[in-house]
Parts: structure tokens; sequence; C-alpha cells
């Protein structure tokens, strides 16, 4: 077919050189001697208003715009000079659909180095890209997973830009089409000819874009839908069912498995999309593209990489790694991105460092908490002199008190040997008392035992108190040291399981390859009966990417997909099966290699993470027990007031054994 022949604005030809693309409106051509430019050539001339459109847009500030978009840079004329035929754009080479980007499975073939702060700085410069062209006063309209594209430098550029919705001179050129699950709530099932559309309508698309990003390609109202019946995509858009926030269940909803939360990002990002998806979005509330390049900038200054796997970068404020978590029981979304090797070497020089740490603390001998005893007292006190003076009027009292006794006993003959008995046994009663509890033994006698009695409670005390925590944390010191042995010893046997690991994939080298096989197949790529957009976002949510996805068994635990539907994508599967053929002479996929390494070195982290924790935790039990020395030094001097108090009236029992016999 021959090549159109066209002209500038000025008259001079436009040399055409081949077709580039094709579509129902007209034909991308390559440009001689211009390989950054490309000429859109329409198959009809474009009407009055599309003339006008298109030269409003080639009026405006170049430099900016096409640093960001497609955007025309001059007009194409017929031979006649007046018929205007098409238009030159920048030509973009090496860039993706976005759907490219945040698909999981797509982004293993075209962007297979990209981590996840790699898809941040996407976000953040589509927002950006946005952002240039709101200001210029247009409005994408139809934004879509196909028109927004992505370079291998994380570079966006829009295309189409004579679909976008501009004002001249106070007309709106309008955008009539939009794709379901970009298109916001209030204009879903509404016909969208005639509509102008507003900044407001652009932003939700715009949202979308970056939530896919962010959450890699789920739809924020692709969720796990908790009330009756089915609920087509289309109609959780149109509720407003978005599954992620704070809340989702009041609608209804929950996020899917395998997926990052908001706890993973920062609450800024959070705050935006529940102003971009949540009912009163619509009131003109959604975040501007300029607040999501504010947000996400921050965000990519505040990116962490995971020690387990340098493959995994997040937001450093989260609890944890999101993509080890979710690796742990799901889809490795980053598989040997940050090590492209297969292989698992054991980390040898921190094993050794983390032992050598443990060993340390084990040679460290007895804890300092023991309450090592004091030296103790090995001679009691000695009583006091003049203990034993009271004795002897004692004697002579109890003499006294004796006769009183006996005269009482005669006052059965004579009154007067009874008045006089009496006054003799009171009276020597009396004296006695006052002789004895005014004495030297006697007040010997109540120092000794009352200090005893205290020493005792205070020694009762002490092992109820500081001897219990000594206790608890030996206890705690010795769980500790078994835990970290455990953890290192655990180590040493992840070379032999990944050894057996690894053999045990040769046996399954056909259902390796057979999988390998089918992962080149992309759902969102393909056509199955009854699986449109909406049910492929959902399957999407729940990682069913590729025909290697598709298991009757787990589309049987998604909501509304049932036998039929379930026959249908499991044919598809089939029918990319057809054309497999098994060389059992092929070694075992990479990939599958480096799964298991990547699970062993997960492994290896987590061990020594659980070792490290141990040793830290044994690092601050000791500055506790530090803390505790003013306790052992109480706790000594108890056990030595205890001892002296014992040994002092231990020798007063010895000195006055009748007092032994009183006091049991």
């Amino acid at each position: 077919m021959p090549l159109p022949i066209v002209a500038n604005s000025a008259g001079t030809p436009v040399p055409l050189e081949r077709a580039l693309a094709a579509g129902g409106e007209g034909v991308v051509y390559t440009l001689r001697g211009e390989p950054a430019f490309v000429a859109k050539v329409y198959r009809r001339p474009p009407d009055a208003r599309k003339v006008e459109k298109l030269r409003w847009m080639v009026e405006q500030p170049a430099e900016r715009l096409t640093a960001v978009a497609a955007w025309p840079t001059g007009l194409l004329f017929a031979p006649d000079g007046a018929t205007l035929v098409g238009f030159v754009m920048p030509r973009l080479v090496g860039f993706e659909p976005i759907q490219h980007l945040y698909n999981p499975a797509q982004r293993l073939r075209y962007f297979p180095r990209a981590t996840w702060a790699f898809l941040v700085a996407a976000a953040r410069n589509a927002a950006a890209a946005f952002d240039e062209l709101h200001q210029a006063g247009a409005l994408v309209g139809d934004v879509n997973q196909s028109n927004v594209r992505v370079s291998g430098q994380a570079l966006v550029r829009l295309i189409d830009c004579d679909s976008f919705q501009v004002t001249v001179n106070g007309h709106p050129h309008l955008c009539e089409v939009g794709v379901a699950h970009y298109t916001p709530p209030e204009l879903q099932g509404r016909s969208l000819a005639g509509l102008v559309r507003t900044f407001n309508h652009d932003r939700f698309g715009l949202a979308v874009v970056l939530f896919q990003l962010l959450f890699l390609g789920r739809h924020p109202y692709a969720g796990v839908y908790q009330g009756r019946g089915d609920l087509a995509f289309e109609d959780a858009i149109a509720q407003y069912r978005f599954a992620y926030g704070p809340h989702a269940g009041a609608v209804q909803m929950a996020p899917p498995p395998f997926t990052p939360t908001f706890d993973d990002l920062p609450p800024a990002l959070l705050d935006l999309a529940a102003r971009a998806f949540e009912r009163g979005s619509e009131a003109e509330r959604r975040p501007s593209a300029a607040e999501w390049y504010a947000a996400l900038t921050t965000l990519a200054g505040e990116l962490a990489t995971c020690n387990a796997d340098a493959g995994h970068q997040f937001w450093q404020g989260a609890a944890g790694c999101p993509w080890c978590r979710i690796a742990a029981r799901g889809p490795d979304y980053f598989l040997g991105v940050g090590d492209p090797s297969f292989v698992f070497a054991p980390d040898e020089p921190r094993l050794r460092e983390l032992l050598h740490r443990l060993r340390q603390v084990e040679s460290l001998g007895p804890s300092p908490l023991e309450l090592a005893r004091p030296r103790l007292a090995t001679m009691p006190t000695p009583l006091p002199p003049g203990v034993d003076d009271h004795f002897r009027p004692v004697g002579i009292l109890l003499v006294s008190c004796l006769v009183g006794g006996l005269l009482v006993l005669a006052g059965c003959f004579s009154t007067t040997l009874l008045v006089a008995g009496l006054v003799a046994t009171v009276g020597s009663a009396v004296a006695l008392y006052f002789v004895v509890t005014r004495s030297v033994w006697y007040r010997e006698y109540l120092r000794r035992r009352t200090a005893w009695e205290a020493a005792e409670q205070e020694m009762d005390a002490a092992r109820t108190g500081y001897l219990a925590q000594v206790d608890q944390a030996q206890r705690q010191r010795a769980g500790l040291v078994r835990k970290a042995r455990d953890a290192l010893d655990r180590c040493r046997t992840l070379p032999r399981d990944y050894a057996a690991e690894v053999a045990g994939l040769s046996d399954r080298l056909r259902e390796l390859a057979e999988r390998a096989y089918l992962t080149q197949f992309i759902l969102a790529d393909a056509t199955i009966p009854k699986i449109g957009e909406g049910r492929k976002q959902t399957l999407a949510s729940y990682n069913v990417l590729t025909a290697a996805d598709v298991d009757p068994a787990v589309l049987a635990t998604i909501k509304g997909f049932g036998k039929a539907l379930i026959g249908y994508l499991t044919a598809w599967r089939q029918q990319c099966l057809a054309e497999f053929t098994f060389d059992a002479n092929q070694k075992v996929p990479e990939a599958d290699q480096r799964a298991v390494a990547m699970k062993f070195r997960r492994q290896q982290q987590a061990l020594f993470a659980e070792a490290e924790l141990a040793l830290d935790a044994l690092r601050a039990a000791a500055t506790a027990e530090a803390g505790l020395a003013a306790g052992a030094d109480a706790a000594r001097e108890t056990l030595a007031r205890w001892h002296q108090a014992r040994i002092d009236w231990e020798l007063f029992l010895a000195t006055y054994p009748a007092m032994r016999r009183s006091t049991k």
C-alpha cells in the first residue's frame, strides 16, 4: 500500500517511512530522518471540531507536555494544504503499557529487575504526568491500563492525546469512551456520550492506576465480598465498596489474600486512598495529582531493604517486610529481583560470629544474680555483764513465796498465820515480778528474741521477693540461651535440607516444565467465555494471573466462581497446554531452583534474626541484672543479720535451757 503524502503547516512535505501501528481511527508512521517523532494519519479527515481541538493542542507549550505525553507538536495536511489529515508527536521507544508493570506475571517478562521501589517511582511519575496535563487544562478522560506507558527507567508517558478532553474558546471537546474499572462510581452505568468530564473524574482513574502499582495489580474494589450472592465488579465500584480501607467491613468487603495492607504504607497514603475511593469522593474530594506526587515522593525517601532478600523493598515504618510475610504462605512477588542466583549458600561468617557471641554468654559462669553467701559471723554476741545478778534475789523471793504459801496453809488453824502468809506471798510475788522484768537477763531475752523474730520475717520477705526475681531471671537466661542455641543448630542443618529439596526437583521435572510453559499465557490478555475484565480483576486479586495459576481447588474458594466459570478457565488452561512438549533431558527451570534457594535464604535469615533477638535479650537481661546489684547487697545484709540473730538467740537458749523448753 502506498504511503500517504502529507505536508506540515508550511507546506513542506513530511516523508513517511513505514507503518508502525494501526487502529480504527488511523495509522502511525515513522518519519524518515526524524527517529524521535512519528506521524498519526487519520483514515478519514477529522471534522471541524477535531481540527479545532488539534490546533489548540499544538499551540500549547510543547516542552513540558511532551515530557509526559505523546502530545501533538505539529499538524499534517493533505497535498492541497487545506485539509488536516493528522499530526506529528514524540515517538515512545521502550515504553510498555502500565499493566505490564503492575501485573506480577507480566512484570517478570517485561520488567524482571523491577523492585517495589521501582513501582513507587513509576507511581510518582504517573502522578507528575497527570499533574502536568491537568495544569494545561486537559483531561485524559479515558484513563485505562493501555494509555499510560512506563519505561525501564520508571518514566511515564500518556498516549492517545488526541482523545483527551480539552476546552477551546469555552467549548469542551469531549472524550466519550471509557473502561469500566477506571470509571468513577458516579459514572458507572451511565452513557458517556455528551458527558463533560471533570478533574475529579480523571483523579479517580489516576488513583486506580497508582493503587494498582502500589498493590501489585490489585484493584481497590476487587476484594472479598462478604454479603449474600454474587457482586458484579461494576456494582462494587458503583456502591463504593472499597475493599482495603478501615471502613471495608461496613460495606461488606475484605482485602483478598496475599496482599499488602495499609499498615505497610504511610498513613498519608491511606488518607488519600480513602478520599479517592470511599463514598463522598464524588463531591470533588479526590486527591489531586499534585497531592499524590507529594505523598509518593515522601514514600520514595522512606524505603528500606529487607535483610532476608535484597529484592524486597518496603516502607521503613512498616512492622516488617510485607513481601516476606506474603511469601511465607503465598507467592513471592519479587523472586530473584535482588539476587538472580539460584543457589543457596550458608552464611558461615555470620553463623560463626553468632556462635562466638553465644559461647561468650554461656562461658560467663555463675550469674551475678546468684545470692552468694556472705562471710557469716561464727561467734554469737556475748551475754552482757550482770546477766545473772538477779538470780540471788530471785531465789530469796522464791523462798519467801514458798514460806508465805506454807503460812497460808497453816492459816486453817490461825487467822493471824493466814494473813501473814498472804502478805508474804503477794509481797514476794510482786517483788519477784519487778526484779525479773527489770533485770539485765530479761532485757537481753527480749532483745534477742525480738531480733530473731524480726530477722526471720525479713528473711522470708527476701526469699519471696528478691530471691524470686533471681530465680526468674536465671530461668529466663537459660531459656534465651537455649533459644539462641536451637536457632543456630537449625542453621547448621539447612544445607542438608536444601540439598534434599533441590534433589527432589528432578523428580518433579515434568510438572515444573509444564508450569513454566503455562506461565507464558497471561490471563489479562486471554479471551475466555464469561471471563470479562471484572472477573479478571477478581482473579488477579487472588493471584490467578496466568494459565499456570488456574487450579480448580483454588478457584472454588473464590466467591462467584462456580462450576461453569471454573470449567471455562480449566478449558482455557488445557487449550494453552495443547502444544506443550516435554523434554526429559531438560534441566530444572531456574525459576524453581531460585524459589527453593530463596526459601532457604529466608529460613536462614529468620533463624539468624531469632538468634539475634535472643542474644540482644540476654544483653538487656545483663543490664537488668546489674540493676539488681543493690538488691543483692541488701539481701546479703539480710542474710547476715538473720544469721547473727539466730546464733545470738541460740546462745541464749543454750545458756538457759529452760527457756528453750518454754519457747517450744
